[in-house]
């Protein structure tokens, strides 16, 4: 069976990134046979978290420290110098629990665009957010729905949903901005529902990252046409300012995903998929090479040249 075949393509002026042209229906490409990205709550997991079980008591409590220290949550003002400390130890569990978490706001608002089955929001609803979701999958928002108990969970697009406007503290993309398919129209939204000095957080791919340079066409983040836009730091900053809002903040992820997915696609290549299950149990899957392959990532989060960036940005 023949694939899809799309371009990528770079502007000379502004130097971004992109799939030219874009597909007539993208709908396709998130069907539940070809993509599962959208869909897997924590209750879907193999391993089921209980409370009686000491590694998942000594993980929330992990857990519990990194909101403190990080976010601003069950702060005690008491213990700033034992704060310090903390945050220099704890850093890196801001990225292993996979959640970029907005500052704690006293009543705050917030928005998640791509909230999938609503975990994400369900933890901020935990702790104290007045959450609100948007999702093209309409089984995601059931689950989020009948399961979570999340109420202002909604789905369609987000470009295009009645929503109040000046509401929201915070609007957040994790790993989806790089879906939508007019960024423009989507940060004018974005500017609409926020409130005067309200945030965008958006995680995302970066074409700055090494193993981008490293693997070229078999970075793992070039997935055409799910991935219609492609960011580096330079682009994604010029277009955040031209739809009115002031970069406050740029971080990258010292994890080592991005590079265990496409070292697993390279070598996949060379040998024509025949190992593609072998390839992925030992690559991605080892977390013995995960763990050695952090210093590497936490060297080039410091040269600004890892492929996850967070973007935290404030409307104009």
């Amino acid at each position: 069976m023949q694939k899809d075949v799309f371009n990528i393509v770079q502007c000379q002026q502004c130097k971004l990134i992109y799939v030219n042209p874009q597909p007539d229906d993208i709908s396709i490409y998130y069907s539940p046979e070809k993509y599962h990205g959208f869909f897997i709550p924590d209750s879907h997991r193999k391993i089921i978290e209980t409370e009686t079980n000491v590694f998942i008591k000594v993980k929330n409590i992990l857990k519990k420290i990194t909101l403190s220290i990080h976010y601003g949550y069950f702060q005690n003002t008491k213990k700033q110098g034992l704060n310090k400390f903390l945050k220099f130890i704890t850093f890196l569990l801001k990225y292993r629990f996979n959640w970029i978490f907005p500052k704690y706001r006293k009543n705050g608002k917030i928005l998640d665009v791509g909230c999938a089955g609503g975990d994400y929001l369900k933890k901020l609803q935990e702790l104290g957010w007045d959450v609100w979701g948007v999702d093209i999958s309409a089984e995601s928002i059931i689950y989020a729905k009948q399961v979570l108990g999340l109420t202002n969970v909604y789905t369609g697009e987000f470009e295009t949903m009645e929503l109040p406007k000046n509401y929201f503290d915070v609007v957040t993309f994790n790993g989806v901005f790089e879906h939508m398919q007019n960024p423009t129209k989507c940060l004018t939204k974005c500017h609409d529902v926020l409130k005067p000095g309200g945030e965008i957080i958006l995680t995302l791919p970066s074409v700055d990252g090494w193993d981008c340079k490293l693997f070229g066409k078999f970075w793992c983040w070039w997935e055409a046409p799910r991935h219609l836009f492609f960011y580096s730091r330079t682009t994604i900053k010029n277009l955040l300012n031209k739809n009115s809002f002031e970069v406050k903040s740029i971080e990258y992820s010292p994890e080592a995903n991005s590079f265990l997915y496409s070292l697993t696609g390279f070598l996949s290549n060379i040998l024509r998929k025949r190992a593609n299950k072998v390839l992925y149990a030992v690559i991605v899957k080892n977390r013995i090479l995960y763990y050695l392959l952090l210093p590497v990532g936490l060297f080039f989060s410091k040269l600004k040249m890892t492929s996850t960036m967070t973007v935290i940005a404030v409307k104009k």
